[in-house]
């Protein structure tokens, strides 16, 4: 049984190993939009096509593709609980949680 952490679930995707960049663009969207739709505890789910998991691993860490994806992916609202990326090569999946 997988754990989830709330409703709704925000689903991201990007097509392409070259968009792998956007990862943290998706996931500071995911935010700012769930925040001004009033949403708290939200889980997200970004899938990566056609990324392996340590092309998606990098990009989590590195620098993001666009200024946009440098904001906080998390804020002290609890609006996001927690990130999964999944990477569409090969499967597997990161996971990013909101520390205390």
């Amino acid at each position: 049984m997988s754990e989830t952490s709330g409703l709704p679930v925000s689903l991201k995707r990007s097509h392409g190993s070259a968009k792998v960049d956007l990862v943290r663009v998706h996931a500071v969207d995911a935010l700012v939009k769930a925040r001004d739709a009033g949403y708290s505890h939200v889980e997200v789910h970004i899938t990566m096509y056609r990324s392996t998991l340590g092309q998606v691993k990098a990009a989590w860490k590195g620098t993001p593709a666009h200024p946009r994806g440098s904001g906080p992916i998390f804020d002290d609202r609890g609006t996001i609980t927690r990130y999964v990326i999944h990477a569409g090569e090969g499967g597997g999946s990161l996971s990013s949680r909101r520390r205390s």
